[in-house]
Protein backbone atom coordinates (compact mmCIF):
# COMPACT_ATOMS: atom_id res chain seq x y z
CA UNK A 1 0.00 0.00 0.00
CA UNK A 2 1.41 3.59 -0.93
CA UNK A 3 0.66 6.33 0.84
CA UNK A 4 0.39 9.74 -1.28
CA UNK A 5 1.26 12.83 0.68
CA UNK A 6 -0.96 15.89 0.87
CA UNK A 7 1.84 17.76 -1.30
CA UNK A 8 1.00 14.95 -4.33
CA UNK A 9 -2.42 15.35 -3.98
CA UNK A 10 -1.98 19.29 -4.66
CA UNK A 11 -0.14 18.65 -7.41
CA UNK A 12 -2.55 16.57 -8.81
CA UNK A 13 -5.24 18.70 -8.35
CA UNK A 14 -3.41 22.04 -9.93
CA UNK A 15 -2.53 19.63 -12.91
CA UNK A 16 -6.91 19.20 -12.90
CA UNK A 17 -7.46 22.78 -12.33
CA UNK A 18 -5.16 24.01 -15.14
CA UNK A 19 -6.10 21.57 -17.65
CA UNK A 20 -9.94 22.49 -16.92
CA UNK A 21 -8.86 26.37 -16.89
CA UNK A 22 -6.85 25.21 -20.40
CA UNK A 23 -9.84 23.40 -21.93
CA UNK A 24 -12.33 26.32 -20.77
CA UNK A 25 -10.01 28.93 -22.93
CA UNK A 26 -9.79 26.26 -25.91
CA UNK A 27 -13.95 26.18 -26.03
CA UNK A 28 -14.15 30.38 -25.69
CA UNK A 29 -11.71 30.42 -28.57
CA UNK A 30 -13.96 28.04 -30.29
CA UNK A 31 -16.83 30.51 -29.66
CA UNK A 32 -15.00 33.32 -31.38
CA UNK A 33 -14.85 34.73 -27.12
CA UNK A 34 -10.88 35.77 -27.23
CA UNK A 35 -10.82 37.62 -24.55
CA UNK A 36 -12.70 35.25 -22.23
CA UNK A 37 -10.15 32.71 -23.63
CA UNK A 38 -7.12 34.71 -22.56
CA UNK A 39 -8.27 34.84 -19.37
CA UNK A 40 -8.89 31.54 -18.98
CA UNK A 41 -5.31 30.64 -20.13
CA UNK A 42 -4.30 33.32 -17.84
CA UNK A 43 -5.35 31.56 -14.54
CA UNK A 44 -3.84 27.78 -16.70
CA UNK A 45 -0.89 29.84 -15.83
CA UNK A 46 -1.41 30.87 -12.74
CA UNK A 47 -1.38 27.39 -11.66
CA UNK A 48 1.52 26.62 -14.05
CA UNK A 49 3.89 29.41 -15.44
CA UNK A 50 5.27 26.65 -17.63
CA UNK A 51 2.20 25.10 -19.22
CA UNK A 52 3.26 25.41 -23.33
CA UNK A 53 0.21 24.63 -24.81
CA UNK A 54 -1.67 27.43 -22.65
CA UNK A 55 1.32 30.13 -23.34
CA UNK A 56 0.81 29.29 -27.40
CA UNK A 57 -3.06 29.12 -27.27
CA UNK A 58 -2.83 32.32 -25.52
CA UNK A 59 -0.70 33.75 -28.51
CA UNK A 60 -3.36 32.96 -30.84
CA UNK A 61 -6.29 34.44 -29.28
CA UNK A 62 -4.30 37.72 -29.06
CA UNK A 63 -3.62 36.54 -32.91
CA UNK A 64 -7.16 36.58 -33.43
CA UNK A 65 -7.42 40.02 -31.72
CA UNK A 66 -4.78 41.72 -33.64
CA UNK A 67 -2.55 42.31 -31.06
CA UNK A 68 0.31 40.73 -32.84
CA UNK A 69 3.05 41.69 -30.39
CA UNK A 70 1.25 40.54 -27.64
CA UNK A 71 1.16 36.91 -29.40
CA UNK A 72 4.76 37.46 -30.11
CA UNK A 73 5.46 37.71 -26.75
CA UNK A 74 3.40 34.65 -25.89
CA UNK A 75 4.92 32.10 -28.52
CA UNK A 76 8.89 33.90 -26.98
CA UNK A 77 7.26 32.63 -23.70
CA UNK A 78 6.57 29.23 -24.81
CA UNK A 79 9.99 29.31 -26.78
CA UNK A 80 11.83 29.84 -23.69
CA UNK A 81 10.56 26.92 -22.18
CA UNK A 82 10.38 24.41 -25.36
CA UNK A 83 12.47 25.74 -27.64
CA UNK A 84 11.99 22.81 -30.31
CA UNK A 85 8.08 23.44 -30.52
CA UNK A 86 7.87 23.68 -33.95
CA UNK A 87 3.32 25.08 -33.59
CA UNK A 88 4.79 28.14 -31.49
CA UNK A 89 7.86 28.60 -34.27
CA UNK A 90 4.95 28.81 -36.54
CA UNK A 91 2.54 30.56 -35.02
CA UNK A 92 5.08 32.97 -34.09
CA UNK A 93 6.01 33.56 -38.52
CA UNK A 94 2.30 34.16 -39.56
CA UNK A 95 2.56 36.75 -36.37
CA UNK A 96 5.58 38.25 -38.44
CA UNK A 97 3.53 37.87 -41.51
CA UNK A 98 0.68 40.19 -40.30
CA UNK A 99 3.47 42.64 -39.37
CA UNK A 100 4.95 41.99 -42.71
CA UNK A 101 7.97 41.25 -41.39
CA UNK A 102 8.78 38.84 -43.65
CA UNK A 103 12.17 38.15 -43.28
CA UNK A 104 11.57 37.01 -39.32
CA UNK A 105 8.50 35.18 -40.87
CA UNK A 106 10.53 33.24 -42.91
CA UNK A 107 13.31 32.34 -40.17
CA UNK A 108 10.43 31.42 -37.99
CA UNK A 109 8.98 28.86 -40.56
CA UNK A 110 12.29 27.84 -41.03
CA UNK A 111 12.85 26.72 -37.16
CA UNK A 112 9.53 25.14 -37.33
CA UNK A 113 10.60 23.14 -40.02
CA UNK A 114 13.78 21.91 -38.61
CA UNK A 115 12.08 21.11 -35.53
CA UNK A 116 9.12 19.05 -37.47
CA UNK A 117 10.37 18.73 -41.27
CA UNK A 118 6.88 17.14 -42.01
CA UNK A 119 4.74 19.77 -40.87
CA UNK A 120 2.65 20.98 -44.43
CA UNK A 121 1.26 23.81 -42.64
CA UNK A 122 4.97 25.50 -42.13
CA UNK A 123 6.16 24.20 -45.48
CA UNK A 124 3.21 26.04 -46.79
CA UNK A 125 3.38 29.49 -45.20
CA UNK A 126 6.97 29.28 -45.27
CA UNK A 127 6.34 29.45 -49.03
CA UNK A 128 3.64 32.42 -48.84
CA UNK A 129 6.26 34.25 -46.79
CA UNK A 130 9.53 33.89 -49.97
CA UNK A 131 6.90 34.76 -52.46
CA UNK A 132 6.18 37.94 -50.93
CA UNK A 133 9.23 38.78 -50.42
CA UNK A 134 10.18 37.98 -54.37
CA UNK A 135 12.06 34.68 -53.85
CA UNK A 136 9.29 32.79 -56.08
CA UNK A 137 12.02 30.05 -56.98
CA UNK A 138 12.28 29.06 -53.40
CA UNK A 139 8.86 29.63 -52.30
CA UNK A 140 7.33 27.26 -55.16
CA UNK A 141 9.57 24.43 -53.69
CA UNK A 142 8.24 25.66 -50.21
CA UNK A 143 5.12 24.98 -51.90
CA UNK A 144 6.03 21.52 -53.40
CA UNK A 145 6.58 20.11 -50.18
CA UNK A 146 3.99 21.56 -48.44
CA UNK A 147 1.84 19.46 -51.15
CA UNK A 148 3.91 16.84 -50.83
CA UNK A 149 2.60 16.21 -47.22
CA UNK A 150 -1.18 17.62 -47.80
CA UNK A 151 -2.43 17.53 -51.40
CA UNK A 152 -5.07 20.04 -50.08
CA UNK A 153 -2.67 22.84 -49.91
CA UNK A 154 -2.51 22.94 -54.19
CA UNK A 155 -6.07 23.73 -53.55
CA UNK A 156 -5.55 26.12 -50.74
CA UNK A 157 -2.23 27.91 -53.24
CA UNK A 158 -4.95 28.53 -56.07
CA UNK A 159 -6.69 30.75 -54.05
CA UNK A 160 -4.00 32.29 -51.97
CA UNK A 161 -3.87 35.92 -52.89
CA UNK A 162 -0.04 35.84 -51.18
CA UNK A 163 1.18 33.82 -54.40
CA UNK A 164 -0.03 36.78 -56.87
CA UNK A 165 4.20 37.06 -57.79
CA UNK A 166 4.26 33.32 -58.54
CA UNK A 167 1.37 32.93 -60.90
CA UNK A 168 3.12 33.31 -63.89
CA UNK A 169 5.54 30.99 -62.93
CA UNK A 170 5.53 27.77 -64.92
CA UNK A 171 5.88 25.88 -61.48
CA UNK A 172 2.54 27.64 -60.25
CA UNK A 173 0.55 26.88 -63.29
CA UNK A 174 1.52 23.21 -62.95
CA UNK A 175 0.42 23.03 -59.47
CA UNK A 176 -3.28 25.07 -60.61
CA UNK A 177 -3.06 21.83 -63.27
CA UNK A 178 -2.93 19.42 -61.07
CA UNK A 179 -5.86 21.08 -59.10
CA UNK A 180 -8.12 21.16 -61.96
CA UNK A 181 -7.30 17.56 -63.30
CA UNK A 182 -8.18 16.18 -59.41
CA UNK A 183 -10.93 18.71 -59.40
CA UNK A 184 -12.67 17.10 -63.06
CA UNK A 185 -11.20 13.37 -61.84
CA UNK A 186 -13.40 13.96 -58.23
CA UNK A 187 -16.47 15.06 -61.17
CA UNK A 188 -16.28 19.04 -61.03
CA UNK A 189 -16.78 20.70 -64.44
CA UNK A 190 -15.57 23.98 -63.44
Amino acid sequence: ISVRSSEEEQLDIKDIQKTDQYKKGISHMSDDKMEDAIRDFDLALRLDPSYVDAWIKKGYAHFHLDEFTVALSCYDKALEIDINNAEAWNLKGLAFYKLKNYDKAIQACENAIDFDPNDGMAWYNLACYLVLSKNVGDGLEALKRSIEIDISFARKAVRDRDFEYARAEEGFRRIVEVVVLEAIRQGYNY
